[in-house]
């Protein structure tokens, strides 16, 4: 392989002909009656596809994952499923978040799963390095140069679709699962365009910079080498990036919306200095996309930075994110602030029943009158009764008021700041 040519990875490399390797389009319709109860039934399975392809890969057991692959897509209609078969389809549906597993990365149940399918030791995966940028080809080109990524798990996220690669004696293989077979390239210059190219086709609207995050994984038995900081990378490439705009992905989508979609803290710390903290993305800044994906560690470096967190608390409490408004209400959010609508955080709880998160908020004085409304109109009892006792406490005893023709004081229950 020469200059920037990719080339199909060859039957010796893959173990079958790639004349039989299909899509993961074909490989969901072969698949159907095993993936229709999996929420992404209808989005595509392409992070579970292509991160177990790149576990088998870094394990040399690539062969089988296309073996698997291509005696699924062969199956006679209406037959049945081998045992084999079921549990790989079984461990592409329980990875098709991989991301969200965070530290040990279930590393047991994962190691389970996998040498139910690989008959030899599985070494565990933790993650090692990411950094989430609004890329451009030649900045994507120009990461890819500067990360030691060789024999580990690379993978692309963009915010519809996921590539794979793993970088092997100075060549890097790529997994497209929507192209259903290894490619190969010896230039960065060439991963970098068919990333891009590919994850284009999913991102219509996007301009000359696409989202991306990379993330690398790592077996436990390797060593961490010394890396460029996420915000070195960020600097080198804001330093050259000329006239390019960082929101031009999408118009108001910043780099730091997706490093805060993403989870992505160096990024976001790297990110913000040269960010604008306030832009809206259809109407949401940064700090609301942290706390609606529930990245609770990201809420006080964008609130220091100016972000609202009253927003981030409303927004947290939408989506029942707990952690969030606990840590919203700690960096200081007005329990009772009001959206355009007039709703508070409480009453979105209550709306998504979520006592628990109302006891959080009822517990730091927040209040809305229209919350109990909302919880007898749902009949949710223990909320109603949560409400009725704190309005309750609320109440306090005045100084006695005689009603005309009374001799004797009437004690009034008033809320706090109300007059007689």
């Amino acid at each position: 392989m020469q200059g920037s040519a990719l080339e199909t990875s060859s039957k010796k490399s893959t173990g079958i002909s790639v004349s039989i390797h299909f899509g993961q389009k074909q490989f969901i319709e072969a698949s159907s009656e095993l993936l229709k109860d999996h929420p992404d039934y209808q989005r595509g399975f392409c992070n579970g596809l292509t991160f177990l392809w790149a576990y088998f890969k870094s394990v040399g057991h690539e062969a089988d994952f296309f073996k698997l692959y291509s005696s699924i897509l062969a199956r006679e209609p209406g037959s049945e499923f081998t045992p084999m078969m079921k549990r790989f389809i079984e461990v592409i549906k329980h990875y098709q978040k991989p991301e969200a597993y965070g530290s040990p990365f279930e590393q047991t149940d994962f190691a389970n799963n996998i040498n139910s399918i690989i008959p030899a030791y599985s070494p565990t995966v933790e993650p090692e390095y990411q950094i989430c940028f609004n890329f451009t080809e030649y900045e994507l080109e120009f990461i890819l140069k500067r990360l030691p990524v060789d024999k580990k798990m690379l993978l692309f996220y963009s915010p519809n679709h996921v590539i794979g690669a793993m970088k092997i004696d100075g060549v890097y293989h790529i997994y497209d699962p929507n192209v259903g077979r290894e490619i190969a390239s010896d230039s960065e210059v060439a991963l970098a365009k068919f990333i891009c190219i590919s994850m284009l086709q999913h991102a219509p609207r996007a301009g000359k910079c696409l989202p991306l995050s990379i993330k690398v994984y790592k077996h436990s038995t390797q060593s961490t080498p010394s890396y460029f900081t996420p915000a070195e990378l960020i600097e080198h490439v804001l330093k050259y990036r000329g006239d390019i705009k960082r929101d031009d992905a999408w118009p108001g989508f910043t780099s730091l919306h997706y490093a805060a979609a993403r989870g992505d803290l160096q990024s976001v710390n790297a990110l913000l200095p040269s960010s604008n903290i306030h832009l809206e993305y259809n109407g949401t800044t940064p700090i609301e996309v942290a706390s609606y994906f529930d990245h609770y560690t990201m809420l006080r470096p964008l609130s220091q930075a100016g972000g609202d967190i009253n927003l981030a608390l409303l927004e947290a409490a939408k989506m029942g994110n707990e952690l969030s408004v606990t840590e919203c209400i700690m960096l200081g959010a007005k329990p009772d602030y009001k959206d355009e609508e007039g709703l508070t955080a409480l009453d979105y709880a209550v709306i998504s029943n979520k006592r628990s998160m109302v006891k959080i908020l009822l517990n730091v004085g927040a209040w809305s009158a229209h919350a109990i409304d909302l919880a007898i109109s749902n009949a949710y009892g223990d909320i109603t009764n949560d409400l009725a006792a704190a309005l309750l406490n609320r109440c306090r005893t005045v100084t006695p008021f005689y009603l005309p023709g009374q001799q004797q004081a009437t004690a009034l229950q008033l809320a706090p700041g109300a007059s007689p």
